[in-house]
């Protein structure tokens, strides 16, 4: 598949990027009880995080390629790695939507502490499968 960007940008910057994100999530959930950092640190580290997929997708082709590999199933790793990959976008929405209704006094904080630690071990799995496929 040929990129759609005007230049190609290196596996190793899509990493970095990568373990930066998963930083700053960090640093988020340490800042859990700082309620508006939490959410600027969250939100902010949510639009990184959609934009390198869109960037991904923009220069590998990245949907495409895993429709193939649902097809085929070739790659163990690989397919491992879309799996938390789409888990990890899944649980980004659902810890934002119930993020947003814990702000207005509606949500559940034991069900977005839950998901935060199953959003947390499939993201750390995401980083660390991202540095071998």
């Amino acid at each position: 598949m040929r990129s759609l960007l005007a230049f190609e940008i290196p596996k190793l910057a899509f990493d970095v990027a990568n373990v930066v994100i998963f930083a700053a999530i960090l640093v988020g959930v340490a800042l859990r009880r700082r309620r508006l950092a939490h959410v600027r640190i969250m939100t902010a580290s949510f639009v990184a995080d959609v934009l390198m997929v869109a960037v991904i997708e923009l220069q590998r082709g990245a949907v495409a390629k895993t429709l193939e590999q649902a097809r085929t199933v070739s790659d163990g790793l690989l397919s491992f790695h879309i799996f938390v990959s789409v888990a990890s976008l899944a649980l980004w929405v659902y810890q934002l939507v119930g993020g947003r209704r814990i702000l207005h006094g509606a949500g559940s904080l034991s069900r977005h502490r839950a998901g935060a630690w199953a959003f947390l071990v499939f993201r750390a799995t995401n980083v660390g499968t991202a540095f071998f496929v």
